[in-house]
C-alpha cells in the first residue's frame, strides 16, 4: 500500500488506504460495542459480502460466533448506513411521521445496523480497497437532494443523524 492520501476527515487529516480500513473498522466496531448490536451467544445472518467480511473480523477479534451467509440465525446484520439514516429522518419529518423517528437507531427488532455511523462514501471507498464488489443502490429524490446538500455543506447527513441522537427519541 502506498501513502498516498485517500480520505480525508472533518478535521483535515488525510489517511492513507491502510490508516483508512483502520478508521473504518474502528467505527464499525465502536456502533457495535457502544450499542451492544451483538452478543455472546448470538448467531447473525447477512446477505452483505462486505458486511460479512467486517463481520468476521470483529468476531474474530472478540471471540464470539461467526456471521452466516445463510442457516441458523437469531440476528440480520444489512448494510443500512449513515445516508439511509439521514434520508428516512428527512422522509419522516416531511411526511408528519415523527413518531417513527424513535425506529431509526443502530438496532431495530432483530436487524443490526453495523454501518449506521458510515457514509455510502466511506464504505465504497473500503469496499474498493478490499476488492469487495457492492451492489448499487438506487437513489430517491431525498437522496439525491440530501447528495447535493452534502456537497454544499459537508457531513450535512452526519449532522441530521446526530442531532436525531441528541434529541434523545
Amino acid at each position: 500500500m502506498t501513502n498516498k492520501t485517500v480520505f480525508i476527515l472533518q478535521n483535515g487529516k488525510k489517511l492513507t488506504k491502510m490508516k483508512f480500513c483502520s478508521y473504518f473498522e474502528k467505527k464499525v466496531f465502536a456502533c457495535i460495542k457502544n450499542y451492544n448490536l451483538i452478543k455472546s451467544k448470538d448467531k447473525i445472518l447477512t446477505k452483505s459480502k462486505l458486511l460479512f467480511h467486517i463481520l468476521k473480523k470483529f468476531t474474530d477479534r472478540y471471540g464470539l460466533n461467526a456471521p452466516v451467509l445463510n442457516g441458523k440465525h437469531n440476528k440480520i446484520a444489512t448494510d443500512l448506513c449513515l445516508d439511509d439514516s439521514a434520508e428516512s429522518i428527512i422522509t419522516f419529518l416531511i411526511t408528519n411521521k415523527p413518531n417513527s423517528l424513535k425506529d431509526i437507531k443502530p438496532n431495530y427488532k432483530k436487524e443490526i445496523y453495523p454501518f449506521f455511523f458510515c457514509s455510502l462514501k466511506e464504505i465504497e471507498l473500503y469496499a474498493k480497497i478490499k476488492k469487495i464488489k457492492l451492489k448499487k443502490k438506487k437513489k430517491t429524490d431525498i437522496s439525491l437532494w440530501l447528495d447535493e446538500l452534502e456537497s454544499k455543506q459537508k457531513n450535512v447527513k452526519n449532522a441530521i443523524v446526530n442531532s436525531l441522537k441528541k434529541l434523545d427519541i
